[in-house]
């Protein structure tokens, strides 16, 4: 199994993590190592893509909560971004497999 490591990044590629909330959206741009905030309304939405906008991104990861993630997923098909549903127990066995 290939597991990603600090010196197996493609330090080219733009990572985009959102952990999904009822009212925050948590985002990590792993590459860069940013971490963002923004609330999970229509607004907070149309500033974190905009804020996007501006790497080129190889994927970005949402997580599956139950419908709270369905606004953003929208807005980025809309957009035509690289977005990936994932659920969150296969995201915590990863975590656990990698320490």
């Amino acid at each position: 199994m290939n597991t990603t490591t600090a010196t197996h990044i493609d330090r080219s590629e733009r990572n985009v993590g959102i952990d999904i909330g009822k009212s925050m959206l948590d985002v990590c741009i792993f590459e860069l190592d940013i971490y963002l905030q923004y609330p999970n309304t229509p607004g907070g939405i149309r500033e974190l893509l905009k804020k996007l906008s501006r790497y080129r991104l190889s994927r970005i990861l949402a997580e599956a909560t139950g419908g709270y993630e369905r606004s953003l997923i929208e807005d980025c098909a809309e957009r035509e971004l690289p977005v990936i549903i994932v659920q969150p127990t296969q995201v915590r066995q990863f975590g656990k497999a990698q320490g």
